[in-house]
């Protein structure tokens, strides 16, 4: 088992060290006392001044002992204060204790600050620490995002170009022996000036769609009619209005002959979307509003577009 240490109080080693030093002062008090008649030595008659060297040293060594003796008084004057101040503590235990309680405690208060300061300025560095790690992390991810929608926009992009460049890139021309059939897309919709199931002849023209009129042996002039035509809204309304004219025997007599609109430009390139799908060859004359639509039914090569 262990045994406490105890630390001395500063009295204490006080105490300690007067005695020390009052011991002292009594050693070499008897040290000169037993030196003394050593240091008279009576020196040969032939010295002259003899007696009175003696007697200057006889007065040195007087004062030096009164000076001790005056020491010795005041030494054992605090000596007998300090044993009056010890006795005085030893009769009250209490007061030295609570004076060193009352320390201990002032440290205590002292230390608990100084560690709720410390645990306060931690906890504040962490949180910082975690919200710049949050901030961190959430640009990051905010960045990803901004990467992968860029990617995004730019295959969106490189889509659209490549689509506005096949819609809008110059059209290959080359003659052919097909017959035309006439079409013309107006106010969003198709008319069909010609059905389908015959040739490009005046007793083909489709009067569900177009009313005409003769304007010489082979010239006629064409007006719509506008509640008959159909619509070009969607892709699949594209795939209804040129579903007659898809077959393969249609498709190696005959080409489709456009008279397209500036209002209905959108529509026709759905429509060219379609019949670049299905392969139907086809030829479009732009036209602005008021424009006459008249066609002359000619038996000779014609130069048409192919996609």
């Amino acid at each position: 088992m262990s045994r406490k240490t105890e630390i001395p109080s500063s009295i204490a080693l006080l105490l300690d060290a007067m005695c020390s030093t009052f011991g002292c002062i009594v050693f070499i008090s008897m040290t000169l006392a037993v030196m003394m008649p050593k240091l008279l030595i009576v020196k040969p008659k032939g010295d002259s001044n003899r007696e009175k060297r003696i007697e200057l040293q006889r007065m040195d060594l007087d004062s030096e002992n009164a000076a001790l003796r005056a020491k010795i008084s005041e030494l054992a004057g605090l000596a007998e204060t300090y044993d009056r101040q010890l006795r005085a503590l030893e009769a009250d235990p209490r007061s030295r204790a609570q004076a060193d309680l009352a320390q201990a405690q002032e440290k205590i208060a002292a230390l608990t600050a100084q560690r709720d300061r410390l645990a306060a300025e931690l906890q504040q560095q962490g949180k910082q620490a975690e919200t710049k790690a949050r901030q961190a992390v959430n640009a990051r991810q905010v960045a990803n995002e901004l990467e992968a929608q860029v990617a995004e926009l730019e295959k969106r992009a490189a889509a659209e170009t490549a689509e506005i460049k096949r819609q809008f890139r110059l059209p290959q021309m080359r003659s052919t022996s097909k017959a035309p059939l006439f079409m013309a897309v107006k106010g969003g919709k198709l008319f069909y000036v010609m059905k389908a199931d015959g040739g490009p002849s005046p007793q083909n023209f489709d009067a569900r769609f177009m009313t005409w009129r003769q304007e010489s042996a082979n010239a006629w002039r064409f007006d719509v009619k506008p509640e008959a035509g159909l619509g070009l809204a969607d892709a699949q309304a594209c795939n209804r209005g040129l579903k007659p004219f898809s077959g393969g025997d249609f498709r190696r007599e005959y080409y489709l002959e456009f008279w397209v609109f500036a209002d209905s430009f959108p529509e026709f390139v759905r429509l060219k979307e379609q019949m670049c799908r299905w392969g139907i060859s086809y030829n479009w004359d732009p036209k602005r509003d008021g424009d006459i639509m008249g066609l002359q039914v000619v038996d000779t090569p014609v130069q048409h577009e192919v996609q």
